[in-house]
C-alpha cells in the first residue's frame, strides 16, 4: 500500500539535548539524578550520547528522509557559569547544524526544553524576575550564534507542560 502526503507537508523528527546529548552537566536533570528523583533511575549523563554521535545520528534523518528537525541545545553546556560562553560548545553546535542543512534538513531549535543551569537554579531560576534577564541574555546569544543556520525557534517547548510539572506538581525539576 503506497500514500502520497499532501503538498507541503513536512516529516521530521524532534529531541531535546538533555534526553539525547548526554554528559555530566551542571544542570538540574543531573541534580536530580544525583538524589534519586529520577523514578526509573536513567542517568541523563548518559543518554545515547548524541553529541558525540551526531554525525551518525543526522545521516540516520537523511536516509529516512527526514525534512525537519526539531532539536534542543543545552543552556548549560554553552553557559556554564552566569556571563560565561563556552565557545567550543558553539562551534560544535555550529558544526552539527550546518551538516544537517548539508543534508536538506530544516531546523527548528527549542532555546529552552525543560531544563536549567544549577547556577540558574541556585538563583531561584524563573521564580524571581531579576533572573529573567539571563534567559533573555541567553536566547539573544543562540539566535546570534545560530540564526544564519536556524529556520525557526521555539523560545519555551511546552511552557505549560514545564511550568505544570515543575512548579505545581513537582515531578520534574527544579520540582
Amino acid at each position: 500500500m503506497s500514500f502520497k502526503l499532501k503538498q507541503g507537508f513536512l516529516v521530521g523528527a524532534a529531541t531535546a539535548a538533555t534526553q539525547i546529548e548526554g554528559g555530566e552537566l551542571g544542570h538540574n536533570w543531573n541534580d536530580w539524578y544525583r538524589q534519586g528523583r529520577i523514578k526509573d533511575g536513567s542517568d541523563p549523563a548518559r543518554a545515547n550520547d548524541h553529541y558525540h554521535r551526531w554525525r551518525e545520528d543526522a545521516d540516520l534523518m537523511a536516509a529516512l528522509g527526514l525534512q525537519v528537525y526539531r532539536f534542543g541545545i543545552e543552556w548549560a553546556r554553552i553557559c556554564p557559569a552566569p556571563g560565561q560562553v563556552d565557545e567550543a560548545a558553539i562551534a560544535h553546535y555550529r558544526e552539527e547544524m550546518d551538516y544537517l542543512r548539508g543534508k536538506g534538513i530544516k531546523l527548528l531549535l527549542t532555546i529552552h526544553h525543560f531544563n536549567n543551569p544549577m547556577w540558574f537554579e541556585e538563583k531561584g531560576g524563573f521564580l524571581k524576575r531579576e533572573n529573567f534577564q539571563y534567559f533573555f541574555d541567553f536566547t539573544e546569544l543562540v539566535v546570534r550564534s545560530f540564526g544564519d543556520l536556524v529556520a525557526e525557534y521555539i523560545t519555551i517547548n511546552e511552557p505549560n507542560v514545564y511550568a505544570t510539572n515543575s512548579y505545581y506538581f513537582g515531578i520534574c525539576p527544579p520540582g
